[in-house]
């Protein structure tokens, strides 16, 4: 039987990793550089947690962007569609997201770990681009070092949110692939809807500094409707 995983053997941990070590999860390596957390001890639990209000911690997976002039060129001519509207989304070809946040602004996003695979190909186009000495595409936007992700999942996570935000995020107003720039529990936040199958699911994006503190409040919210925290393997 292989040994723990023991996230500090890394050096790149989840900013709440020693709340998760405090429930008793288990760890799996992405990489020689981080450790995410693989479940909580029961993945049949946790894939049955999803359906209903999950909430994992993806702060670990990657993140990216770009933003001023030539935002879209630069990502049209890097093979990815564009969003044709403001606060909107879209899958890019391993399951990467892409939401445009402005006219000159996109984040993207890796909701699961095949996704990571996008990410990491439009930041090598765009450095690329740069070591060939062109000074006039989008500025890159590292948000991996700036932004905490978690994913809330389930039947109950727009009546949840309900709680601590002021957007409706319900199924019938908020649609997948829709985009929300907002506050939640006086923290700003970006929220994406990418569904896992049929099962509703947020993406939550705010400031790093505030992982914990947000962790807190969503699993306080959470008690009302029995949710749990599941690891990264029940929401692949």
């Amino acid at each position: 039987m292989p040994a723990p995983i023991n996230p500090n053997d890394f050096p790149h941990r989840s900013p709440i990793y020693r709340i998760h070590q405090g429930l008793g999860a288990n760890f799996t390596a992405l990489d020689d550089q981080r450790a995410v957390v693989a479940d909580y001890g029961d993945a049949g639990v946790e894939k049955a947690a999803v359906a209903q209000l999950a909430l994992a911690d993806l702060t670990l997976l990657a993140r990216g962007g770009f933003k001023g002039k030539g935002c879209s060129e630069f990502v049209q001519q890097a093979g990815t569609y564009f969003p044709g509207f403001n606060n909107t989304a879209l899958l890019m070809s391993k399951g990467g997201l892409i939401a445009r946040l402005s006219n000159a602004e996109v984040m993207t996003v890796a909701p699961h770990i095949k996704a990571e695979a996008d990410i990491s190909a439009l930041r090598d186009v765009w450095q690329a681009r740069r070591d060939a000495g062109d000074q006039h595409i989008a500025y890159l936007a590292p948000r991996d070092l700036t932004h905490g992700c978690f994913s809330l999942s389930g039947e109950h996570a727009a009546t949840m949110m309900a709680k601590i935000c002021a957007v409706d995020l319900r199924d019938h107003v908020f649609g997948n692939l829709d985009v929300a720039q907002t506050l939640a529990a006086c923290t700003s936040m970006v929220v994406i809807r990418c569904d896992i199958g049929k099962t509703l699911r947020l993406l939550l994006l705010f400031d790093i500094a505030q992982t914990e503190y947000f962790w807190g409040i969503i699993i306080d919210a959470m008690g009302e409707f029995s949710g749990k925290p599941v690891g990264t393997n029940a929401v692949i």
